[in-house]
């Protein structure tokens, strides 16, 4: 089954529904996780054009 994410962030490729796609990737890098994103008061989120929508809304997810 392929996994297919929509975005990342820290590193970390997510789907449509917010759910973590662990890659090689992700597991070697040293840094800020997702569970210091959730920890924080305020997140600030940029993106750009109508094709991020779908990114932005997994995102929210998280």
């Amino acid at each position: 089954m392929q996994k297919k994410a929509t975005g990342n962030v820290l590193a970390t490729f997510y789907n449509k529904d917010g759910k973590p796609i662990k890659t090689s990737l992700s597991e070697r890098i040293d840094g800020p996780e997702l569970e210091d994103l959730r920890k924080m008061k305020e997140v600030l989120v940029l993106a750009s054009g109508k094709e991020k929508a779908i990114s932005v809304e997994g995102l929210l997810n998280l």
